[in-house]
């Protein structure tokens, strides 16, 4: 079906969706140190968590 639909074989396919996985991942293990919301809030406020009320 993947191949009738892209011209990739799917092992390719494969390998790209588990490399993208693993890169949002670990970006969403960083987003949610409390270090990257100070960073965030200091440097692009629009990015940072809103705060508790």
């Amino acid at each position: 079906m993947h191949s009738a639909l892209f011209d990739v074989p799917a092992e390719s396919a494969t390998g790209a969706a588990s490399t993208a996985l693993a890169v949002f991942a670990g970006i969403t293990r960083l987003m949610a140190l409390p270090q990257a919301d100070e960073i965030l809030k200091r440097f692009v406020p629009w990015l940072a968590s809103e705060p508790k009320n």
